[in-house]
């Protein structure tokens, strides 16, 4: 729970490139948005990640569904 008593959502964590179109990924450039678990549930990935970040999800380069995290990008127990 945090500080004020009320618990984490779980949020799931998508990296992506603006510049990745498909493919084989070998940048390093990504950036890191933490999506509500929530919202990938009702929408499905690639919907979530579009409503979520304004971003289409042709750049998404990795998704992680199996650890899920806090909004701030920690791990969530």
């Amino acid at each position: 729970m945090t500080e004020s008593g009320k618990a984490q959502q779980p949020h799931m964590q998508f990296e992506y490139d603006l510049s990745y179109r498909g493919g084989s990924y070998a940048g390093t450039a990504y950036k890191i948005a933490y999506i509500p678990a929530r919202v990938i549930d009702q929408m499905g990935l690639e919907e979530g990640f579009r409503q979520w970040t304004g971003v289409d999800p042709i750049h998404i380069t990795f998704y992680d569904s199996d650890t899920l995290y806090t909004e701030d990008g920690n791990w969530l127990d």
